[in-house]
């Protein structure tokens, strides 16, 4: 699995560095930078005495100003960079800036002051900061000849996760008028975020007149009363806006519409955090002035993490880096601001940290900017929240970007599909007015909506995440375990109490990817039928765990009640992982099902530097995933980790510490260590170790344990989130150390989809485990589907009398069973076939034995449509003893990953038992006790069947039991039904897929960027995640075109490749996978009209090696000669494009070189046979699509 808390360092993006465009200095009467955007080299002139020397830096050094002393500050700490990290922009004015950072900021101290000035004007005073806010580390106005400090300020908005970028301060420094002033800036600590970063200093304003006119006094009004369609109403202008919704038009259940519920009088939007936003043009909206207000009413689900540094947009019409336009959001942890363009500046008023916006409770909110007093203001719940002081004769610059509710004008991408700063909750009535809100009209405005509530008491917001979200879903499992939205990891910490078994789960409530986790919640009376819990640990601003709450265990506490041990995430300090503990509300309310949870103020155990280990140096900073259990009074805790020895990886290792109250705990050494050398896929760190006493047979005490761990690489590896390993062994408490029985590592599950593992042993002595079964899809398929992975089947586990590790489902199981459909027993197989032909269905339980008689191999048809197009193969081979699962055929999809996964299995007197379990893209296979396949199908069709088959001989299947399985969430709900678009007869470009392994039957136009050692079959690009390239018959061995070969000069290469002109034909559809980088300009797919050149249609990617499919409705074309060019005109950082299984329909009888390579679809020609693979009589050519059914 990958590090889901690697330890954060700042980063500097050199590569995204471009250069501003500098304001045109305005000289009219309302001109807010005027002549103090003056540089050292101006011209003498009239005011000259009120400005300061380069007061942006924009000479490129420190002319003008003068060091006072230390090393802090230097020409070397000003910069030109725009973004630092991962491309998070620092908001600076102009091009240059200072940013003490650079020069080894952190470590030095130093003094800087301006050039002396007289104040003069309005005596207002602005400047942009960032960087730390220690103390010691602020900006000053001095008086020059006493150097007596008159105002102070530091970045009193720091945050770790955005605290290089800028926010505008703003002085009132009136009282000082005509005295000669200077500007301090003083960095006096060292260490982390040791430095200041300053920026813009406006020092003088001349005052003047407004010629804006007023605007009605609503301006825009959204009710968001409409509780259905996709569709909301501005009712001022009566317009009808979109309401975009991932679902409006979905792939795998039927379109359902955005998710409405009730409001604060009639209706309200919920907002599902990644797909929802309403969204309308600049052209359509009334343009403001500098007096408005909006006002509107807020019910947060959950706080983003904040990427980017930007806020979660309730409303905005905004370009932060034009200082055009205006944006009401929320930020981290319940924080909210709003922020506008002001006479060319960004300015932000943010609420108090009293004032914030509560999760799951109905806020009104009302932000108002006056030109006439000066103020940004915000209100909540009709009291004042904040107010910041704006310009004199402030101007407010409209923005042409498009309006938007609950989606930010310039979000953060992540992995290239989803868009974070988005609201995740509900709205109700949104209004721009055109005029300024006070106190008064704030409680107005509040008390007008509270007047009708019942005892004036806020109603409780309806936004539960509700499974019927998903109904109808081809994939989603339906009785496994599975967050009721979004994206769930690892379920982790089961304990059974009260009667009442819990299980919580890594989730991010914003959205089905990666970020901001929680621990999710659920109860049960079985382990099957889950019963959905409130989140019961969340990041909170004020806790020990503010930047995610990661994987952890639970006990019962020395006074009987639970508590939990999590992973806390804290990016302020270093490391940044440590353990915290929380516990319930049940000594107060006795509520058994424990919706309520509290952290503990402190974390409870955190790494030491220099832990002693005997096999060399713990790695500082791998610090996670605590394991917990209890023996005899004493707690015993195991902590991933790893250890190096002279910087070489010796292995993973779990730490033990000892406790006897959970709070206080004593380091013990290495729990186990592994040999990372000798066995490279157990990893170089061990996470979610799992250790599990093991019953014999007989249910008794065997004296052996199993000890599981999840292996972490630094750096890339070929065994990423694939496999888990366990030892069997002896517990040695003395020595506080686990003896194992074998030295080799054993892989549990052959299948690439079982990770993630967690246990406990029940109240019944039996040993369970959890897991996560990651489902493999790319990030564009999970924000199509809306969520990502689910648990595997809770197994229980026992030691076999050959001492190996004894698997099966729990007895629980049972209760899904609704029907059996066929049990038979002693029958060949052969004609037990012809009697599954009768049985379909997704939600299977089937369990049979089989005795080979000859047979080389025995298999499972699983997931089958008509005629073998899409089917799942489960087999053993009796002449290799081997176990494995065939996915080469379980989809059509050329974007579902496929492949074969086997292992050992040994038989006893050649007797086969499986017990299969089927339930939508999950396929679960246990053979014999003791070995186990977890995997996953998307199939396209209606793949519904099952059959039996064997080759080289027969087999007599002594038990066949098939049973139609029910959900474990209520009602089932049938897959909505494939319907596949007929095939209209084409034939594809020459090596469309670069199944060839180089770039046969493409032509270079130009430059060096397209060569044969370009094209690869690599499934990972080493620094990262998967390709995700596509999986065809085509393309068996997966080749695509990366545009990135660092042998061949990487990034740096240019050049541009076509395709051979081609004729479109059928229905003008094109699709493609594309990634690289984003630059549209220079990094780009078109489709160009041969003729002419014209540019018909184009895509680039999205800074991400990951693919993403495009589609083009080509159709206007259809007949015309065209071709496909790739362009890489881009040398700088992500300065390449990578392709794949580039499809294009086109017409027939256009002839190519290299027809070989052509593949023609829903013709007869160049085909294979329909029929069913590894069958005797039933022939297949690999490489070639279906022939069309008769």
């Amino acid at each position: 699995m990958k590090s889901r808390m690697p330890i954060v360092k700042k980063r500097q993006s050199y590569f995204c560095v471009f250069l501003a465009v500098i304001l045109l200095m305005q000289t009219v009467s309302y001109s807010f930078a005027g002549e103090a955007g003056a540089e050292s080299n101006k011209e003498e002139g009239p005011d000259d005495q009120y400005l300061i020397d380069n007061p942006g830096f924009e000479t490129g050094d420190l002319t003008g100003w003068e060091v006072v002393e230390g090393e802090a500050f230097s020409d070397a700490s000003v910069s030109s960079d725009s973004t630092y990290w991962d491309g998070i922009p620092f908001n600076q004015e102009g091009t240059y800036h200072l940013w003490g950072a650079l020069n080894d900021g952190d470590g030095r101290t130093g003094i800087l002051k301006s050039s002396v000035f007289t104040l003069g004007g309005t005596g207002e005073i602005n400047f942009l900061i960032g960087g730390g806010h220690l103390p010691d580390q602020y900006v000053a106005l001095v008086r020059a000849d006493d150097g007596e400090e008159l105002i102070r300020q530091n970045n009193e908005r720091f945050n770790d996760s955005a605290g290089e970028s800028y926010h505008r301060v703003l002085w009132d420094a009136s009282e000082f008028l005509g005295e000669e002033l200077r500007i301090k800036v003083v960095n006096g600590s060292t260490g982390g975020w040791a430095h200041i970063n300053v920026d813009d200093f406006q020092v003088y304003h001349k005052p003047g007149g407004s010629d804006e006119e007023p605007l009605p006094e609503v301006v825009s009004h959204w009710k968001l009363n409409e509780t259905e369609g996709a569709l909301a109403e501005e009712v001022v202008s009566g317009q009808q806006d979109d309401v975009h919704y991932v679902f409006n038009d979905a792939s795998d259940k039927p379109s359902t519409d955005p998710l409405w519920s009730q409001g604060i009088s009639e209706g309200s939007l919920l907002f599902d955090g990644f797909s929802t936003w309403i969204e309308r043009d600049a052209a359509d909206m009334k343009e403001l002035n500098s007096t408005f207000s909006i006002e509107a009413w807020v019910a947060p689900r959950s706080y983003e993490w904040g990427n980017g540094g930007k806020p979660s947009a309730i409303i905005n019409q905004h370009d932060a880096a034009k200082n055009e336009g205006f944006s009401l959001g929320m930020g981290r942890h319940g924080t909210w601001l709003f922020e506008a363009g002001l006479n060319g500046s960004w300015f932000t008023v943010e609420a108090e940290a009293d004032m914030q916006l509560e999760k799951f409770q109905w806020s009104h909110i009302v932000a108002s900017l006056e030109r006439e007093s000066r103020k940004m203001t915000l209100f909540l719940n009709g009291e004042k929240a904040g107010e910041t002081i704006i310009p004199v004769e402030p101007r407010f610059m409209p923005s042409d970007e498009p309006l938007r509710i609950g989606k930010h004008n310039q979000p953060s991408e992540i992995n290239g599909v989803f868009t974070a700063n988005m609201f995740n909750g509900l709205m109700d009535e949104i209004v721009i007015h055109g005029m300024a809100f006070g106190e008064t009209e704030a409680a107005e405005a509040y008390n007008s909506y509270t007047e009708h509530f019942d005892n004036g008491e806020h109603p409780e917001p309806e936004m539960d995440y509700d499974r019927s979200r998903y109904d109808g879903d081809r994939h989603r499992p339906q009785y496994h375990f599975i967050s009721p939205e979004h994206w769930m990891n690892e379920p982790h910490a089961p304990f059974y109490f009260e009667g009442k078994y819990h299980i919580f789960y890594q989730h991010n409530p914003h959205g089905p990817y990666w970020n901001q986790i929680h621990w999710g919640h659920a109860v049960s009376d079985d382990m099957i039928h889950w019963e959905d819990m409130p989140v019961a640990l969340a990041p909170d601003g004020g806790s020990v765990s503010p930047d995610g709450v990661w994987s952890g265990d639970a006990a019962i506490a020395p006074d009987g009640k639970p508590a939990l041990l999590f992973t806390a995430g804290d990016d302020s300090k270093t490391p940044n992982q440590m353990v915290g503990l929380a516990r319930s509300t049940f000594g107060e309310n006795g509520d058994v099902n424990l919706p309520e949870w509290h952290m503990h103020d402190e974390p409870v155990t955190v790494q030491e530097e220099d832990l002693h280990a005997d096999e060399g140096e713990i790695m500082f900073g791998q610090f996670r995933d605590p394991y917990v259990w209890e023996e005899d009074g004493t707690y015993y805790q195991l902590v991933s980790s790893g250890i190096k020895d002279e910087g070489e990886h010796v292995g993973g290792t779990a730490l033990l510490y000892t406790s006897t109250d959970l709070y206080e705990w004593t380091y013990k050494g290495p729990f186990f260590t592994g040999d990372v050398q000798k066995y490279p896929a157990t990893g170089h760190v061990w996470e979610l170790p799992v250790f599990l006493p093991l019953k014999d047979e007989g249910g008794e005490d065997s004296g052996k344990h199993a000890f599981f761990i999840n292996p972490w690489y630094d750096g890339y590896s070929e065994h990423d989130v694939k496999y888990v390993w366990h030892w069997i062994g002896e517990w040695d408490r003395e020595e506080n150390r686990f003896v194992p029985d074998h030295e080799e590592p054993r892989l549990f599950d052959y299948g690439e989809h079982f990770t993630g593992p967690s246990g406990f042993e029940d109240h019944d002595g039996r040993s369970v485990l959890f897991s996560i079964a990651q489902d493999r899809r790319s990030e564009q398929e999970h924000f199509d589907a809306g969520w990502a992975h689910n648990a595997g089947l809770p197994l229980e586990l026992s030691l076999t009398d050959e001492g190996e590790l004894g698997i099966a489902p729990i007895r629980e199981l049972e209760g899904l069973r609704e029907r059996k459909l066929i049990s038979d027993r002693n029958v060949p197989a052969e004609r037990l076939s012809r009697k599954l032909n009768r049985i379909e269905g997704d939600l299977l339980e089937i369990k049979l034995e089989v005795e080979n008689i000859d047979a080389d191999v025995f298999g499972l048809t699983l997931r089958q449509s008509e005629d073998g197009e899409e089917e799942t193969l489960l087999y053993h081979r009796f002449e290799d003893d081997t176990f494995g699962i065939d996915r080469n055929r379980s989809s059509l999809d050329p974007d579902t990953r496929k492949g074969v996964h086997e292992g050992e299995l040994s038989l006893e007197d050649g007797v086969l038992n499986l017990h299969v379990f089927l339930d939508r893209s999950m396929i679960e296979a246990y053979a014999d006790g003791k070995r186990s396949i977890t995997s996953r199908v998307y199939p396209t069709l209606d793949a519904m069947g099952v059959d039996v088959w064997t080759e080289g001989g027969d087999v007599n299947i002594r038990k066949f039991d098939i049973w139609e399985l029910g959900s474990a969430y209520g009602e089932t709900v049938p897959a909505m039904n494939a319907d596949p678009e007929p095939i209209v007869p084409h034939k594809s470009l020459p090596n469309h897929t670069f199944q060839t392994g180089d770039l046969t039957g493409w032509e270079i136009i130009e430059g060096d960027a397209f060569q044969n050692a370009h094209v690869t079959n690599a499934a990972n690009w080493g620094w990262g995640g998967d390709f995700n390239q596509a999986h065809t018959e085509v393309n068996p061995k997966h080749f695509h075109y990366w545009g990135h070969n660092g042998e061949l000069g990487g990034d740096s290469l240019t050049g541009e490749m076509k395709s051979q002109n081609f004729v479109l034909g059928a229905e003008g559809k094109i699709d493609f996978l594309v990634a690289g980088g984003n630059d549209l300009e220079r990094l780009y797919v078109a489709l160009v009209r041969a003729s002419d050149g014209e540019y018909l249609e184009k895509e680039t990617g999205r800074n991400t090696e990951q693919y993403r499919r495009v589609h083009w409705d080509a159709s206007d074309y259809v007949g015309e000669e065209l071709y496909i060019k790739v362009a890489d005109q881009h040398e700088g950082g992500f300065g390449h494009i990578n392709l794949d299984d580039v499809n294009v329909q086109v017409d027939l009888q256009t002839e190519f070189d290299h027809e070989d390579l052509v593949i023609y679809y829903g013709t007869d020609q160049n085909c294979r046979p329909r029929g069913k693979p590894n069958q005797p009589g039933r022939p297949e050519q690999p490489g070639l699509p279906p022939c069309p059914k008769k």
